[in-house]
């Protein structure tokens, strides 16, 4: 197999560009995360009225067992409850997350074998790749409705055909149009807030220069001809998995595992016509390790 330097490259810019969006936002976010306790009203318990907290989404629900200051949304309990419900202790500094947002994420990914339809002996095997997403989403209640564009990135190791089989250069590109819509599950005053989610969409492959080394073997018309050449946009559906967490007043950290399925594409260019109409790989399948951040606005 032949080094990844092109992967890691590809990888570090593409996390560079993440981070670039998402922590100006985060770091607005977080300087209205939590008041210290120094700015807190003078008032040593939770005694004051619904009116005293008109400046938030939802007026906390005060139960007699509360004594935690009040609104020191630094205390240890409401550290614990934003994000996980507030009930117990009538965090005023929990906000309202529902409304729209914006969504950020990147990982890592390992792409399945891909193989010709009709002829196992005509594949391509992968690297380790990456993932980077960028979603628009709206929130209401415990569910949330998402557009979500994907590129995912994976290095060419293997390839095959005819009987021939050999390392091989190059590298192959996923494109992603999804729709989705998640649950959010609170589990008592948990402050992490597991999730599941599905969605569907269109696809698209692009593969940039391919070349196995029985190219060489092969002579013309193949011998020095890297294979560039971009597919058709089918059907594509996933699944996702994971936990978010409160880490800013507008701001969710999440971490969790994506599985996702394209059905079979085409491609119809060179050199795949010299020999065949089309090359129809029976679609693509990658499992994915995804972190990043949802932003409130």
């Amino acid at each position: 197999m032949h080094a990844h330097h092109g992967w890691w490259r590809r990888f570090g810019a593409a996390l560079g560009t993440v981070l670039a969006a998402l922590l100006p936002a985060a770091l607005a976010s977080a300087q209205y995360a939590y008041p210290t306790h120094a700015a807190q009203p003078a008032a040593p318990f939770y005694t004051a009225s619904r009116a005293d907290y008109s400046q938030y989404a939802e007026p906390p629900v005060v139960l007699a067992s509360c004594t935690t200051p009040m609104n020191d949304c630094a205390a240890p309990v409401c550290h614990g409850q934003c994000g996980g419900g507030c009930a117990d202790c009538a965090c005023a500094c929990c906000p309202d997350m529902s409304g729209w947002y914006i969504s950020i994420s990147g990982g890592l990914q390992h792409r399945e074998t891909v193989r010709e339809i009709g002829d196992p002996t005509t594949f391509l095997e992968f690297g380790p790749g990456f993932s980077a997403n960028a979603a628009l989403g709206y929130r209401f209640d415990m569910f949330r409705l998402e557009a979500e564009y994907s590129f995912m990135n994976n290095e060419i190791d293997f390839a095959g055909s005819g009987g021939l089989s050999s390392n091989a250069t190059g590298n192959i590109n996923i494109r992603a149009l999804m729709f989705n819509v998640y649950h959010d599950i609170e589990i008592g005053d948990w402050s992490w807030k597991p999730y599941v989610g599905a969605g569907v969409g269109i696809y698209q492959s692009e593969i940039n220069s391919l070349y196995p080394d029985f190219f060489t073997t092969l002579g013309a018309p193949f011998e020095n001809v890297p294979v560039g050449t971009t597919s058709d946009m089918p059907f594509a559906y996933q699944f996702r998995v994971g936990a978010s967490r409160m880490i800013g007043e507008r701001t969710e950290f999440y971490a969790g595992y994506r599985y996702f399925h394209g059905t079979e594409l085409t491609f119809a260019s060179q050199p795949f016509s010299n020999f065949a109409p089309t090359f129809s790989p029976n679609g693509a399948v990658t499992h994915n390790i995804e972190f990043g951040l949802r932003i409130k606005f």
